[in-house]
């Protein structure tokens, strides 16, 4: 045996799965609030205009900041005169996860997508599809993910070769030479 794994086992496969998944999202109106012009598409824009003062500064270091007093009088600069911003608020379309669709089996008979046709305004945002083997040797039992094409390599109850990393995990899988 190596020092880093690599051992190798015969084994059976014992059981076979799949799943595919499909996250969709669809388009929501979203509320929002800017300094900025709101972007083109966006509806319910309303400017507003608000008064505001400044935050108080902390006192500056090495003086007061205020002419005539003297430093480390612990005086702060004069309070800000009040100021004036504008701010829009509105609402704009962004793309949010909705539905969440899923297909699954135990063969490469009946691999597929789940059935989706998206609604106006609703979109595929990712698929994901798992493909798993179990395999069973001297009474232990080991699951590896493959890619699909070597997951169709297998059947139940074939005889295949694993290769056994140092923790005992599956690090390759092949049908039995032979």
């Amino acid at each position: 045996m190596t020092l880093f794994g690599g051992r190798l086992v015969d084994a059976r496969v014992t059981a076979m799965s799949w799943t595919r998944t499909m996250q969709l999202e669809r388009q929501e109106w979203v509320a929002r609030r800017g300094t900025w012009l709101p972007p083109d598409g966006a509806r319910n824009v309303e400017e507003h205009t608000e008064t505001y003062r400044p935050a108080r500064a902390a006192p500056l270091s090495g003086g007061t900041g205020v002419p005539g007093l003297p430093a480390g009088a612990g005086a702060y600069p004069r309070r800000a005169k009040p100021r004036t911003r504008v701010y829009y608020t509105y609402e704009v379309r962004e793309w949010r996860k909705s539905r969440l669709l899923r297909a699954s089996g135990d063969g490469p008979g009946d691999v597929g997508w789940p059935d989706c046709t998206p609604e106006p305004g609703e979109r595929v945002r990712h698929q994901v599809e798992t493909y798993m083997v179990t395999f069973a040797a001297a009474g232990k039992r080991y699951d590896k993910t493959l890619p699909e094409p070597e997951w169709r390599a297998f059947t139940v109850g074939d005889a295949c070769r694993l290769t056994l990393g140092l923790l005992g995990g599956v690090k390759k899988a092949a049908p039995a030479p032979g």
